[in-house]
């Protein structure tokens, strides 16, 4: 089996290096992160994972399909939404 293809949200770039969280740091939430509750959002199922970066916590929003994995936001737990 081949692992899937993990895509960014061009948005998530952006935001991802406006609060010093890494590519790397992502795969590693989404391989290594706790599952953390789901949330149903225009009909599909956004998936998330948690887990420590270093002394902080972070959370990873994503969709899931068969072949791809598409990260939707990366945050730093207790971070305010807009920020």
């Amino acid at each position: 089996m081949t692992p899937k293809r993990i895509e960014l949200d061009p948005h998530l770039v952006g935001r991802m290096h406006k609060r010093g969280i890494s590519r790397e740091d992502v795969r590693w939430l989404l391989a290594e992160g706790l599952p953390a509750a789901a949330e149903t959002r225009g009909g599909e199922t956004r998936l998330a994972k948690r887990g420590y970066l270093g002394k902080r916590e972070a959370k990873v929003v994503y969709l899931e399909n068969a072949e791809r994995i598409l990260v939707i936001t990366v945050m730093w737990v207790g971070e305010e939404k807009g920020t």
